[in-house]
């Protein structure tokens, strides 16, 4: 931004009374937490658009442990892997992709960078969305369609693809629960999380006709479970290519 560039050179090439570098030293921070804002938003905007795919959430989640693993993320952490075996589930690989590595990070975090992460995937036997939270109306849709649950247009119905990460961090505070998934909510320390992660993560999930969770167990750790619909022409057994946002 230029803003933060400007703010920079300051910074680097002006001398500033002690109050004038501080408030400087702020703009700095603010407009990197501006430009993380933006980049979650554009990619709500970008994950939903009616489309769907059919995603292969094992194979997405070797490669994100692979890639964490190369940027050291896992350095003081055990990495447990139990992936089942499941159909490809009814959603756009990147969108998919940026969920796991919101949960992922959060969980590492959480942990602060030493314990045990463990990524399991299953089939939810006759999971649906009746009982659940509903998914939010876009604003596009006609009146008639409020309060109705919305289903991705290549769903199958009948069991759920459930994708649940957990970690060995304190849990999560009973106080913070009811807040985690609202936009900029954030216990991490300022300059270092939007609190957009959850929320976008949550937006994508139900947008593809899914749900997210939370298990939470003060002292021990938490787990987030994804459990999305299926692709329909799994269900017959029939392969699709990856799908890409």
């Amino acid at each position: 931004m230029a803003i933060r560039g400007y703010a920079e050179y300051l910074l680097r090439h002006q001398p500033a009374p002690a109050e004038s570098e501080e408030c400087l030293e702020k703009v700095v921070g603010e407009t990197r937490k501006m430009e993380n804002i933006v980049r979650g938003l554009l990619s709500v905007a970008s994950s939903g658009s009616g489309r769907t795919g059919a995603t292969d959430v094992n194979a997405v989640a070797r490669e994100t442990v692979e890639m964490l693993s190369y940027r050291n993320m896992f350095r003081d952490v055990e990495v447990r892997m139990e992936l089942g075996e499941t159909p490809r589930a009814a959603i756009l690989e990147d969108p998919f992709r940026q969920v796991l590595l919101n949960l992922v990070i959060n969980a590492v975090d959480a942990m602060g960078g030493r314990g045990r992460l463990t990524l399991r995937t299953s089939v939810r036997e006759g999971w649906s969305l009746e009982g659940k939270v509903p998914l939010r109306r876009r604003a596009s849709d006609p009146p008639e369609m409020d309060g109705k649950r919305l289903r991705a247009s290549g769903a199958g119905a009948g069991s759920g693809v459930a994708l649940a990460v957990t970690d060995t961090g304190g849990g999560i505070p009973a106080g913070d629960l009811p807040l985690l998934f609202d936009p900029f909510f954030t216990t991490k320390e300022p300059g270092k999380g939007t609190g957009l992660g959850l929320s976008v993560s949550r937006t994508i999930v139900e947008g593809a006709g899914g749900e997210i969770r939370v298990e939470n167990e003060e002292g021990k750790g938490a787990t987030f479970t994804v459990v999305l619909p299926p692709a329909r022409e799994t269900q017959n057994g029939g392969g699709e290519e990856r799908s890409h946002g």
